[in-house]
Parts: structure tokens; sequence; C-alpha cells
């Protein structure tokens, strides 16, 4: 019988790092591990692109019909392919509602199911944590405002989760060297019996895969950057600055960020420790603790690097500044090679309208090169909207949609490529300025991955944009990503030409 593993997080303890590799190694894990790590957007569970299952129960948590479909249709398939394991990932262990959601899936479906769970140490929970959302928070001025407002007692969320799931259905680790190890994503297959994972594939390192560290300097002057992010879950500024700087202010996972001090971590360890051994109790019985990591050494040299100086901030601005002249460099060269298509938006707009009423007669117009050109109707209906965009409107003439998540993408339709650089053309509406980016596939790299990708900035309103791409072993299909916004986009042509 077939074992749905739910992973729940809790965040912090590698989760994006678990999930990239799940959703890389989808149909390697299905056809020679058995393992499935459902795509919900498809009707074939193995293909496509899903980082994690957060979007899906967003969408279904108040539409219970649904969702107990969808599980059905997954643990039909699983039990067709004979699957051992089916994995459901999402980085929901605060949230209130899902407990009971997976409850009435396993009841109502009969599942057969386990609940793994990995949790941090208070201390460095809260480090990693001001890292990634607590500094955007404009009340908090430091990482001990931050505390006072966050929920660490891992006691009091658990039980919310016992409450409504057999005990002996948990699989909970603790997330330090000393339990599992330095790789996360070894240890999570372990649990699935995979040992050896050196037939797998490496994801990209990028910041949807990895939810990298920085120093405690970086974080400081992300802190006073916060007037610019309009919440703690937008990590555009966060990875932009990550990506411009050098090794040597990046922090590696499990490492301490040394924003608070040995006596301050060894107060927080002590303050959580009478629950900790309750819920260690519970689950393991008395006398084994939670967390067995060593305690700070108090006489650890710690210096409060938080509070910047000249000396501490020019070397990082410096950084970032010949990083984003080395990219506009790059942009130049290939601006040089862009052929002018069109004088104008007005009139490149107008050519799109004339290739939809005259697509027949390609070869006698301006675009005699024309490798594809695919409008709203035949976009949506052989496109792939399998990542955080929601379809509101769709006509002749536009297609409409709403971006609902971080990573948005949208895997276009198997247009007939060239063996010669390309030009693509994308006709857009928009309420507020955004970017767009294509990914694009060769022969030598067979994923999707930020160094084969072209991005593009457009105003708002209607403009059409155009992508150089120049490769000359295009494979598979596009991809397009939009740059988070609530707004919604049309989308009214896309057009390739050599």
């Amino acid at each position: 019988m077939t074992t749905f593993y739910f992973h729940i997080g809790q965040a912090k303890t590698g989760t994006s790092a678990i999930q990239s590799f799940l959703n890389h190694n989808r149909k390697l894990l299905a056809t020679k591990y058995s393992v499935l790590y459902p795509n919900f957007d498809q009707d074939d569970f193995t293909e496509g692109d899903l980082h994690n299952h957060g979007h899906f129960f967003e969408q279904t948590k108040d539409d219970l019909d649904l969702c107990i479909l969808k599980f059905n249709k997954c643990a039909q398939y699983a039990s067709n392919c004979e699957m051992n394991s089916v994995i459901i990932s999402f980085e929901g262990f605060e949230w209130e509602w899902w407990p009971s959601l997976i409850a009435k899936i396993v009841q109502e479906l009969k599942l057969e199911y386990k609940i793994i769970l990995y949790l941090r140490r208070q201390d460095t929970y809260l480090e990693a944590a001001w890292k990634q959302w607590g500094h955007k928070i404009k009340d908090c001025k430091n990482i001990h405002e931050f505390k006072a407002i966050s929920n660490l007692q891992w006691l009091e969320t658990t039980q919310r989760w016992l409450n409504h799931l057999d005990i002996r259905a948990f699989i909970v680790k603790p997330y330090e060297k000393k339990t599992i190890g330095t790789d996360v994503v070894k240890d999570f297959l372990a649990t699935l019996n995979i040992n050896d994972i050196s037939t797998f594939s490496t994801p990209e390192s990028c910041f949807r895969n990895e939810n990298h560290g920085l120093t405690s300097e970086v974080i400081e002057i992300l802190r006073l950057c916060s007037i610019s992010v309009d919440n703690p879950n937008n990590h555009g500024l966060l990875s932009f600055i990550y990506l411009s700087l050098s090794e040597k202010f990046k922090k590696a996972p499990m490492e301490s960020y040394q924003i608070l001090s040995p006596i301050e971590r060894i107060q927080i360890i002590e303050e959580f420790t009478p629950s900790n051994n309750k819920l260690a109790e519970i689950f393991w019985g008395k006398g084994i603790p939670l967390f067995s990591e060593p305690l700070p050494d108090i006489n650890a040299p710690w210096e409060k690097n938080s509070e910047l100086t000249l000396e501490k901030v020019i070397p990082i601005l410096m950084e970032i500044l010949i990083s984003q002249s080395n990219q506009i460099e790059f942009l130049k060269q290939q601006n040089q090679n862009m052929p002018t298509l069109l004088e104008d938006h007005k009139i490149q707009s107008n050519e799109v309208l004339i290739l939809k009423n005259q697509i027949k007669d390609l070869q006698n117009s301006v675009f005699h090169n024309l490798l594809f050109c695919s409008f709203p109707k035949e976009i949506f209906q052989k496109s792939k909207f399998n990542q955080q965009i929601l379809v509101t409107r769709k006509t002749d003439d536009l297609l409409e949609i709403i971006i609902t998540g971080e990573d948005p993408q949208i895997i276009l339709p198997a247009f007939r490529l060239s063996k010669r650089p390309m030009m693509l053309i994308i006709d857009l509406t928009s309420s507020i300025a955004g970017k767009a980016q294509i990914y694009f596939l060769t022969s030598r790299c067979k994923n999707y991955s930020e160094s084969n990708s072209i991005i593009s900035p457009f105003p708002d309103g209607r403009n059409p944009i155009s992508f150089i791409i120049h490769e000359h072993d295009l494979r598979g299909r596009l991809r397009l990503d939009f740059e988070q916004n609530e707004s919604a986009i049309q989308i009214h042509s896309i057009c390739g030409k050599n």
C-alpha cells in the first residue's frame, strides 16, 4: 500500500533545498525509486515543474471537495503505477488550518500516512528567521523586538497537530549536525530508504532552491532598506543582494549568524528548555532531550557586528556596484547585436495586429523569417500554467493572468525553435511596471537555469517587449516568468523570429 509522507517543515530547516531536489528529480524518483512527488497541475503527476504544494493547498483549503478529488486522483495514480511513497511538501508547520485539512484528507481516503517534521533549536531558528523575514518588519528595529512577536513554543504548535493526527505517524528530527549531519536532503531521502543519491542531478543554486545565509552586516543593511519592501515574504531585494555578493559575505547552512551573543543564545535556550523537554517526552519518552548539540561557549570570542561603520559598509556596496556594472556591460554587448525590428512601440503593435489578420501571408510581410506567432486562445490551450499563475479571463484578444506567489512561471507552448539566434516578442499590458524573464533549454543544459535566461523590464500600459536569444541549439519549451506583483497582466500575443 502506498504511504503518503506529509513534510510540514518547520521553516528554516532546509525545506527549500528538499523541495527543489524533489521537484528537479521528480521523474527519476518516480521511475527508479517508486517515489511520487506529485505535480497537481498536470494530468501526469510525474511531469512539469511544481516546486512545492503550498499554492495548491492555499487554493483548495476552502474547497474541501476539490482538494479531496485531487488527492483521490493522486492516490489512484500512485496505486496504478505501484508507487511505494507519495511526498507532499509544504512549509506550513505554523498554519492553523493545515492539520485539520490533512486529517480530513487521510480519513476520507483512508490513506496510510506519515508526518515528517524537522525542528530547529530556538536560538538558531531566531537568527535564521530574522535574516529571512524579521529584518523586513518595519516595527522591529532588532532581533530582540522580533523575538517578542514570534511564537517559539514548538510544543504549543506541535500539539495543534497532535490534536488531529496519530502521534505514531510522526517522524520528528532535530535540525542539527549531530543528528542529521550537514546535508538535510540526504537525511530526508534516507527516511524513504534512498541512501545512494549519486544518480540524482543537483538543482541550480538560486534563491528559490536555497535560502542562503548572509553575514550580520549585510542583514543590517537589508534592515535599513526595509522601507522599500512591501511585506516580509517579498524576497526580491534579499535575492538581488545575495546574487551580487561574493562568498565572503555569505554563511554556510547550519552555521551561526553571530547576531546573538553566546550569553543571549544560552538565555533563549534555557527559556524554552522546559517546553522542549515536554515535547521530546511526548515522542521519545523521559530523559531524551529534544536538541543535543552542545551549548554555546560563553567564553567564545564574539563581536556585535550589526553596528555598521564605513569600513564595513563600503566593501559591501562596492561589490554590489561592481556586480551591477559587469551585468550592464554584458547587456550593452548584447544590445549592440540586437537588430532593429520596429522603430517604435506603435509600429510594433500595428505589425502584431497585421500578423494576426494576415498570418497566412507572412512570407510577403516584414516578418518573412517568422518562426511562430501565437495568440491568447492558443497560448492558454497549449501552455502549462503550473506555478503561481491564476487565469482570470481569456478571449480571442487577450489572456489575463494574476500573479499569486513569489515565483510565477508559464511553460510556453511547444513552439518551433530555430538553430539560429532568435527574437521573441511578447505583446502585453500591465497596470504597473515590472520585469519579464525568458528561460530556454539547450542540448547541454536540459534544466531551466539563470545562466540560460534573459530579463526584460517593461513599463506600465501596453507594450511589446522583446528578447534576443543568442543560442544556436535551442531545445524543448521556453519558460516565461514575471516579477511578483498583485496586478493583472494581459498577454495579447507571443511571436518568434530569426
